[in-house]
C-alpha cells in the first residue's frame, strides 16, 4: 500500500502563504510587550536609543529638579515624565518589518515625536539590535512554530 504526502505538502503551502499574516498578527497581538523593550528596557532603564547610544543632549537642570521631585531618573534622558508620552506608542507592521513610532501631535499641531527625533539624531522610537533578535527569538517565533504545528492536520 502506498501512502501519499500531498496532504502534508498542502498544509505546509497554505502555511507558506499565510504566514506573514501571522507574522502581523503575533506583532500586533504582542504589541504591549514588544513596546515594553523600547519605552522600558531602552529608554527608560538605559537612556538609550535605537542604536544602543545614550540620548543626549542630557536633561537640563529645571528638568532635572522636577523630575528628582517625581522620584524619576535624572541622571539619563528617559522621555517619561507622566506616562502619556510612553502611552502613544505604536507598532506599524509592513511587509516583514514593523516599526514603532510615537503618535503624539496635538491638536495645535505640535508633534512631540518629531521634536524628540530631532533633538535627539532620529533614533529614539525602535529597538537595538539586540532587543530586536530577543522579540524574534522570545515572541514571534515560538508564536510562528505553534500555529504552523497547528495548522498540519496529520
Amino acid at each position: 500500500m502506498q501512502t501519499t504526502v500531498s496532504p502534508i505538502i498542502d498544509d505546509l503551502k497554505q502555511i507558506k502563504s499565510g504566514l506573514e499574516k501571522k507574522a502581523h498578527q503575533i506583532i500586533e497581538d504582542n504589541e504591549d510587550a514588544i513596546l515594553d523593550y523600547n519605552r522600558k528596557k531602552q529608554l527608560f532603564n538605559k537612556g538609550i536609543d535605537s542604536e544602543g547610544k545614550k540620548l543626549t543632549p542630557q536633561y537640563a537642570k529645571s528638568t532635572k529638579k522636577r523630575k528628582k521631585r517625581k522620584g524619576l531618573p535624572t541622571s539619563r534622558v528617559t522621555h517619561f515624565d507622566t506616562g502619556e508620552h510612553y502611552k502613544n506608542f505604536k507598532i506599524e507592521t509592513k511587509n516583514e518589518y514593523y516599526k514603532v513610532f510615537a503618535d503624539t501631535t496635538t491638536s495645535k499641531g505640535f508633534d512631540l515625536a518629531d521634536h524628540l527625533n530631532e533633538r535627539y539624531g532620529g533614533k529614539v522610537y525602535g529597538l537595538t539590535k539586540d532587543n530586536n533578535n530577543k522579540i524574534n527569538e522570545e515572541i514571534i517565533l515560538p508564536n510562528l512554530i505553534q500555529w504552523m504545528y497547528e495548522q498540519i492536520k496529520v
